[in-house]
């Protein structure tokens, strides 16, 4: 069946797909996902292995080596590396890219359960984590006021980190900066040596009395009520009289007088009665704090620092407006004086560049109709063509939703591109029309023909930018996942131009009747560019007489493009001076793997978060 005729001649029947259009893609446009970047999934998994109190050497033979002989065994496994530090060790499994990373995660637990057999009895528990660095946090919130930095620690975690860990999407909220509350006992060496007592024992009593313990039931004729025996420290004077050991053989030097009496009375055959050794006899108990790892200063006030992350499946921009509308809640229950500031946005990224895209399809819609109108000459054919671009849009919008793509930087980028071969095809097809309409014949068969003519020509065209993106969607590896939405909107904006070239433009071309008036001003610029048709004239006929030097020249000029292409430096990414966006989120990511030791990362907007070593694990 011939669809441009079928388009001229059922008018309604167009109008009312291209109405559906329009209510898909706007429909569309409010369901994509909005995000920064493009979802990204590593073929990495790290297994965490912790050794308490283990040199690095011991690390590599007795953990690290077994779990690599298990991780070696998993289905896909393209290369293992790990590295052995002390009390912890870090094996990293990368697999071939395309592996479903749910089904590697889960095999690889299971193999890693099965070495557990070999492992120290001191090791921790394996633990098999995703690696992305480009997790990063959707919001960073700054905690700052007239406080101790321990009290600010204490308002980040209650009421702070709680109840923005309640908003919806949020996996987590990672708290840097402050001073932690540390409970340090200073063990007296010789009061140990003089009693024969190791420490190792005392640290084993005191985690025996620091316990809360099910002690049974009591049952009677209604209920049944659970007993528990509560033996956890609430106050630092319960650690000074916990009991550590029974001091047999007390020294001269710590008895009273009168006990000095009562041995003397007693004699030396009487039989040495056994006293509790409390802790405070051989250690001092301080409340102090923990040593500083991290130090968080914006606008020059201390200050800590929280990291909102959110899960895997949630939208950036619903988890930032959530987490933004909860804000004024949480300040009200904070203390006078208190402040809680958004210094990190990345949901900002992602509406500026809505934003932006919204306004250049305006701008360039705008330009595009003042150029159609300056070389088509009439208002009804710069708004016909026009008008193929906001339909165009909605219907890629709809194909991309389809796809499952989202609304990212990428796909605006392919969106950008594909917006300029939009009306490539509707410009040829218009412009056909009008020539035969010129030549007398009527609307409908005008654009019957003239449609057809240029079929095969705009066909190919579209098909050639196509064919250059649609191996893109084939590349694998992180370049693959990257540049897939980009090839997908560039491929679904040309399909979605060819349709409305020979579906809409045809019937909104027969639906006109008579021809517009020629405005003035598109004369004189034709008038202006006529001596430039004659100097593209004379060009075609020196290349047509000339061909073998044509050649020559095209052949110099693409290998000096060559040769310019290899000095020409490589990266994944082009340099870019973000205001409020660094990199180094990944290190401060990592630092959950290594060691806690902070590394410095930093924003324009003068949050600073510096190492409180100089030296990285």
């Amino acid at each position: 069946m011939d669809i441009i005729g079928f388009c001229v001649k059922r008018p309604v029947t167009v109008t009312m797909g291209m109405v559906a259009v329009i209510l898909f893609g706007t429909l569309s446009w409010f369901r994509m996902d909005r995000e920064f970047m493009p979802a990204l999934e590593f073929p990495q998994l790290v297994v965490l292995t912790s050794y308490a109190n283990a040199s690095s050497q011991e690390v590599e033979n007795l953990v690290t080596k077994p779990v690599e002989e298990a991780a070696g065994t998993v289905k896909n496994v393209q290369r293992i590396h790990s590295a052995s530090r002390e009390g912890i060790s870090i094996v990293t499994v990368e697999f071939v890219w395309g592996t479903n990373m749910d089904v590697a995660s889960l095999n690889l637990r299971e193999k890693v359960d099965l070495a557990k057999a070999k492992l120290p009895r001191d090791a921790g528990e394996p633990r098999v984590e995703k690696f992305n660095p480009f997790a990063l946090p959707v919001i960073t919130l700054s905690l700052s006021g007239p406080f101790e930095d321990h009290e600010l620690l204490t308002l980040a975690r209650r009421p702070v980190g709680e109840l923005l860990e309640k908003a919806r999407g949020v996996a987590a909220v990672t708290i840097t900066g402050g001073r932690e509350r540390e409970i340090q006992v200073d063990v007296d060496q010789s009061a140990l040596a003089a009693r024969g007592l190791p420490i190792l024992e005392v640290s084993q009593a005191l985690s025996r009395a620091n316990i809360t313990y099910p002690a049974g039931q009591v049952k009677d004729k209604t209920f049944d009520y659970v007993v528990r025996v509560i033996g956890a420290f609430e106050k630092v004077k319960d650690l000074e009289r916990a009991a550590v050991s029974v001091d047999r053989a007390r020294l001269s030097t710590t008895l009273t007088p009168q006990e000095m009496r009562e041995r003397k009375r007693r004699g030396p055959g009487a039989r040495s009665v056994g006293q509790p050794l409390l802790l405070g006899d051989v250690a001092r108990v301080r409340d102090d704090f923990a040593e500083v790892q991290s130090f968080s200063r914006y606008d020059g006030r201390a200050t800590v620092t929280l990291a909102i992350l959110k899960q895997a499946e949630a939208n950036v921009v619903r988890v930032a407006d959530d987490v933004k509308s909860r804000l004024d809640t949480i300040r009200s229950k904070l203390p006078k004086g208190a402040r809680l500031d958004v210094v990190y946005d990345q949901s900002t990224f992602v509406k500026d560049g809505i934003r932006g895209m919204a306004n250049d399809s305006l701008i360039g819609g705008l330009l595009a109709f003042l150029i159609l109108l300056a070389f088509l000459g009439t208002y009804k054919e710069a708004g016909t063509v026009s008008l193929a671009i906001p339909i165009s849009l909605l219907a890629t919008l709809t194909l991309m939703d389809w796809k499952g793509l989202g609304i990212n930087t990428i796909t605006l980028a392919g969106l950008a591109i594909g917006v300029g071969n939009l009306v490539d095809g509707a410009i040829v097809v218009q412009e056909n029309i009008s020539r035969h309409k010129a030549m007398g014949k009527s609307p409908a068969e005008a654009a019957i023909v003239g449609a057809q003519e240029v079929f095969g020509a705009v066909t190919s065209s579209n098909l050639t930018t196509i064919a250059v993106f649609f191996p893109l969607i084939f590349v694998t590896g992180l370049v693959g996942q990257i540049f897939g939405g980009l090839s997908w909107a560039v491929i679904f904006s040309n399909i979605t131009s060819q349709v409305v070239a020979f579906t809409i433009i045809p019937m909104l071309a027969a639906a006109s009747k008579g021809e517009g008036r020629v405005l003035p001003q598109a004369r004189k610029l034709w008038a202006w560019a006529a001596p430039w048709g004659d100097r593209y004239t004379r060009a075609l006929t020196f290349a047509l007489s000339f061909p073998v030097k044509v050649m020559a020249w095209t052949a110099g000029a693409f290998l000096l493009s060559m040769g310019l292409l290899s000095l020409m430096p490589r990266a994944l990414f082009p340099k870019a001076e973000g205001k409020k966006f660094c990199f180094a989120w990944i290190c401060l990511w990592g630092r959950r793997f290594f060691a806690p030791t902070t590394c410095a990362f930093r924003w324009n907007g003068n949050l600073k978060i510096f190492p409180a070593s100089n030296t990285w694990p």
